[in-house]
């Protein structure tokens, strides 16, 4: 019996070249991962193609005849990665676990590997157990551990000798565990075949490909081809398969969009390079929830869970104090106790907020106008003076957080806004979401909430392309933008990026020459604007850090509420500031880079603050030698930077 066909005729076909979807007609926007201007089309068209009815080999069964028993969850060892994933691994599935490059990713998974490779591993989680009906029989063979197990982890970014120095490291040691450093498919499957394991990990799976189709490691087509052959070796011998994925600026899993959708479970590992505590989440789960957050500790000796994040939010005092807030906040399922006050009294007047947390923070539990509530509820904070967040997303830069900004009196009128460019040209070449136009218009949203608004920038010069007229775009959108600064970079050959293989790349000496006369620009600016704050009255926290020529000048350095840096004086016969308390002087001298006070006794004033009470303690515990980590200072809460607790 063969199936139904029916002839058609060549038609035109459009794919997008960012994740491969395809379609009939041209389209501005790819209906699939929603980017604009990505749709081209697709050389020779695509023929309807049919194939011939294969013969059964393996008949349909009775639902009810099914074993569900080879499908039992099994523990990974890490109660906090069980949580997640909804009890444990599914034999069979195909587990996706996307994070930026260093976040701990291999770190995580390598652990997870020899601990499985060890036996030490149960069979259905506690937390699986108590989501599915089993019988007495299945529960018992739950709580029993397993033998050893075979293991294959193959790497594709390292070798072998780097991935064992990291086992060594971690204590990742197993005698079940093998490990290979392969980038072909074909060799990948053979070890797959050799080993027969119970647990398959690949870091990463961009790093694959296959001889069998055209294109580079990573591209559509190989993702597509490596994706497809490791999850029909993972359903045919019941094998739990772990991929590592890389993730884009955006904080999005790189490569095409498929590839979420053809795995099993997808999961976000994420955190910050200064900060060792990690989040992992579900955002697709087959198996389980979506809801759950995973908490880890990453330190030199490993990847540990962490069993009750509340500790490291709240403080541990013997005995009530008046005015502490703790509040209740949902992570998944997990109520977590928060407590800003904890920082606040430990010396803190200035928290910093994640910039990417104006981006994300609250669209996991459905309210994009948390992060607004968020800087509403800091004001709320009796002792914190000074909440700042850098780096929003132009296009994710709503209008409740300019509202909650100039509303609220401890935030800072202070943004950082990432322009790159002026040009919409290169920006779209750049694959930015945003244009210069949009830019500019929250530029005069803010300043028009928020008259006194500082916002800095970053602008790339000599992207491949780029033409004078773009170049002079750029300058344009700065002049309009009035910076009080930019950081500024020169565009360089970086290689495995996909600007390094563009046309068009610009002479080193044209890079340069268009580099000194935005530099110029920008500092024709600054000064203008620092040159407004002469004869002002500003309250400036007092930093740790001196000027270049504080020996010469005896100048002390304080940053205002705008974050402008200032050096000042310290009148003959008024007391000196520590670091973190506040002093009130006149503005006397401007510099394109920094602001200056001299200020008479009259005009000096100075407020001793919590901070500079943690100063001294400091100082005390250090014997006079300070700290790297000085209490009081700015302290970051998109990811704590605080320890855990003993």
């Amino acid at each position: 019996m063969t199936a139904r066909t029916k002839n058609t005729k060549t038609a035109p076909a459009y794919r997008c070249t960012e994740c491969g979807w395809t379609t009939a007609k041209w389209v501005g926007r790819c209906g699939e991962c929603q980017t604009w201007g990505t749709v081209e089309e697709a050389a020779g068209g695509t023929r309807a193609r049919t194939r011939a009815a294969s013969s059964v080999q393996k008949p349909a069964q009775p639902i009810a005849e099914v074993d569900s028993r080879v499908a039992a969850y099994m523990s990974t060892g890490n109660p906090e990665f069980d949580r997640v994933l909804g009890g444990g691994l599914v034999p069979g599935a195909v587990i996706l676990m996307a994070g930026e490059p260093g976040v701990g990713k291999s770190t995580l998974l390598l652990d997870v590997a020899a601990t499985f490779a060890r036996g030490t591993a149960g069979i259905a989680g506690q937390k699986g157990a108590q989501n599915r009906t089993n019988t007495p029989a299945q529960n018992t063979s739950a709580q029993n551990p397993q033998p050893p197990r075979p293991v294959l982890y193959i790497t594709g970014e390292e070798s072998a000798a780097q991935v064992k120095l990291r086992a060594d490291r971690i204590g990742a040691i197993a005698d079940t565990l093998y490990l290979t450093s392969e980038t072909d498919l074909g060799t990948a499957l053979a070890h797959i075949e050799q080993v027969n394991p119970s647990l398959l990990v690949i870091d990463s799976v961009q790093t694959l490909a296959s001889a069998e189709v055209e294109g580079s490691a990573g591209g559509v087509t190989q993702v597509r081809e490596v994706a497809a052959s490791v999850i029909a070796a993972a359903k045919e011998r019941n094998m739990c398969t772990l991929l590592v994925g890389h993730v884009t600026k955006e904080g999005t899993i790189a490569g095409p969009r498929l590839l979420e959708h053809l795995v099993d479970v997808v999961c976000q590992f994420e955190g910050d390079k200064h900060s060792n505590i990690r989040m992992l989440r579900a955002i697709k789960n087959r198996f389980g929830p979506t809801d759950e957050v995973g908490c880890f500790d990453m330190h030199e000796d490993g990847i540990a869970p962490v069993l009750d994040p509340s500790g490291m939010f709240v403080s541990s005092t013997p005995h009530p104090v008046a005015g502490t807030c703790v509040t209740v906040t949902m992570e998944g399922r997990r109520p977590l106790l928060a407590e800003v006050q904890a920082l606040v009294d430990d010396g803190a007047i200035e928290v910093t907020l994640l910039g990417q947390n104006v981006n994300s923070y609250g669209v996991e539990f459905g309210d994009r106008q948390a992060f607004s509530k968020l800087l509403r509820a800091c004001g709320e904070i009796e002792g914190l003076e000074r909440v700042r967040f850098t780096s929003p997303h132009p296009a994710m830069f709503t209008d409740d957080v300019i509202d909650a900004m100039a509303e609220t009196p401890n935030v800072m009128p202070v943004l950082h806004m990432p322009l790159q460019s002026g040009s919409d040209k290169v920006l779209k070449d750049m694959r930015r979401s945003y244009r210069s136009k949009k830019f500019l218009n929250i530029l005069d949203k803010v300043r028009e909430r928020i008259p006194n608004a500082v916002i800095t920038t970053d602008i790339i010069v000599g992207f491949p392309g780029e033409t004078e007229e773009d170049f002079q775009d750029t300058l344009k959108v700065v002049e309009q933008a009035r910076f009080s600064s930019a950081f500024t970079f020169q565009y360089s050959i970086r290689p495995g990026t996909p600007a390094a293989t563009m046309e068009n790349q610009i002479p080193k000496e044209v890079v340069q020459e268009r580099y000194e006369r935005l530099i110029a620009l920008q500092d024709r600016i600054a000064g203008e604007e620092n040159r407004k704050q002469l004869g002002k009255t500003v309250e400036l926290m007092v930093v740790a850090e001196a000027g270049r020529k504080a020996e010469q000048t005896h100048r002390l350095s304080g940053r205002g509420p705008d974050q402008r840096l200032v050096h000042f004086s310290v009148p003959e016969g008024c007391e000196i500031p520590r670091p973190g308390d506040m002093v009130t002087v006149p503005i006397t001298e401007a510099g394109s880079f920094h602001l200056i006070s001299d200020p008479t006794a009259e005009q000096y004033q100075l407020r001793r603050t919590r901070a500079g009470d943690a100063w001294d303690r400091s100082q005390a515990d250090s014997c006079g030698t300070g700290t790297t980590q000085v209490p009081g200072a700015p302290v970051g809460l998109g990811m704590p930077t605080i320890g855990l607790r003993p």
